[in-house]
């Protein structure tokens, strides 16, 4: 079978085909360490090949001895959905983060960019849900900027409207959220970490250095400035999407790899 490998101890999927018994596909998420036996160790040691979801990842030294395995890199697709949604004349940025609300993801770097900024200047989105969300809530009980809208199953209408996409994550194996605020033009400020740089760099979007709330506080203050840096940097994510993560070039990546894996058996 052929494994879709992303971050060691928390995420993977697999497809099973069985021999003369039909096809078995599965999903797991959210799968951790258990009594100190690594899953993908045993997945990879299982799997006919594998790929990864980005650089960063294929450069994990626990790879290396799958290396007749790995079939290199596969990135992610956005979703196909998009709408277009005309955005009000205000003259605040509306700034979208989503996510688990969770320490791990960066909310409460989040928090620390919000208190710290005009009112006057920002809209703030903040869709998901997670263990961090109370605190989040009544650290930020008295800004009647930020709407906390609980999980969201489908993101698209709050990405149309919003102007930026504030991602501070203490790691990322790539960061489908990124991928997909970039599909609508918003200008990307996020940690510099994992495969974060494979979207946003060559000037596409802002990379934060050590997941450091002041720089996002700097650049979100220049934006609210000079709102046509804002739109013209998030077009040229938007661009970059459209080559780097076409579904035609990454169809054609999956065909090759499933074609191999079945020639290999």
């Amino acid at each position: 079978y052929s494994v879709r490998f992303t971050e060691p101890g928390e995420y993977y999927e697999f497809t099973v085909d069985v021999v003369n018994k039909g096809t078995i596909t599965g999903e797991l998420k959210s799968i951790n360490n258990v009594k100190g036996l690594t899953i993908e160790n045993k997945t990879l040691k299982m799997a006919t090949s594998f790929y990864c979801v980005s650089k960063y990842v294929n450069g994990w030294k626990m790879l290396e001895k799958y290396s007749k395995k790995n079939y290199g890199v596969v990135y992610n697709l956005p979703d196909t959905k998009t709408l277009t949604v005309k955005k009000s004349c205000n003259q605040k940025l509306t700034v979208c983060c989503s996510g688990r609300i969770i320490i791990d993801k960066g909310f409460d770097l989040i928090t620390d960019v919000i208190l710290s900024l005009e009112q006057k200047d920002f809209e703030f989105f903040i869709l998901g849900d997670g263990s961090y969300l109370p605190i989040m809530k009544k650290r930020l009980a008295e800004y009647r900027n930020v709407n906390f809208t609980g999980y969201i199953e489908d993101v698209n209408s709050y990405l149309a409207r919003s102007d930026i996409f504030l991602h501070l994550s203490r790691h990322e194996t790539l960061g489908n959220s990124i991928i997909e605020a970039g599909k609508y033009g918003l200008t990307v400020i996020a940690s510099n970490v994992g495969g974060i740089p494979e979207i946003i760099g060559n000037n596409c979007g802002f990379l934060i250095e050590n997941c450091n709330p002041k720089q996002a506080i700097s650049i979100l203050e220049e934006l609210a400035k000079d709102k046509k840096k804002c739109k013209e940097v998030g077009n040229k994510l938007k661009k970059h999407i459209g080559i780097q993560f076409s579904e035609l070039n990454n169809m054609n990546l999956l065909e090759d790899i499933y074609n191999k894996t079945a020639k290999n058996g």
